[in-house]
């Protein structure tokens, strides 16, 4: 079985009865939108798995060895790279301001695929939060402001769309 597909049958079933925070439709539908602006961009079936399963470890009761398991260390490697190190749950005396500062920082240093896998995941969650959430989208974009010039070694055409989301 193709690994694409099979990425993607682990990210459904991984995300079962969850739903997005904003619009309330199945969680599942956010990591398709991922995959998909990834496939504009790369045609590098790992990057594109990873697009799929990029919120398991963060988001699931999914571990690294078993993503390693299913998949391959280069996959587990960028769902790993792209899962938020600095929550809430982890970090409670932080303020939003320095997680996302400590968060950019290690984004910053992570490799190419998983930066062009990023600027989907915030084109996504831009477009997402402008439409349902007005009063947090200025938040959302001042963050993403700080964010886009650390993701530089990501894909150019998407860092120029993600710049254009966060324009509007």
């Amino acid at each position: 079985m193709n690994i694409i597909y099979r990425a993607r049958e682990f990210a459904f079933s991984a995300h079962k009865n969850q739903f997005r925070k904003y619009s309330n439709e199945p969680y599942f539908v956010h990591p398709c939108e991922v995959a998909a602006i990834v496939s504009i961009v790369s045609s590098n079936e790992n990057v594109i798995a990873a697009a799929y399963l990029h919120d398991v470890l963060e988001d699931c009761n999914i571990s690294l060895t078993l993503l390693k398991q299913e998949f391959n260390i280069e996959i587990a490697k960028y769902v790993r790279e792209l899962t938020n190190f600095y929550t809430r749950k982890k970090y409670p005396n932080l303020s939003r301001t320095n997680r996302k500062l400590f968060e950019a920082q290690r984004l910053e240093n992570c490799s190419s695929n998983t930066q062009t896998i990023k600027l989907a995941d915030r084109i996504c969650n831009a477009r997402d939060i402008t439409q349902y959430n007005k009063e947090f989208s200025i938040v959302y974009v001042e963050e993403t402001k700080q964010l886009l010039p650390r993701l530089n070694r990501g894909s150019t055409l998407l860092q120029n769309i993600l710049q254009d989301e966060i324009a509007r």
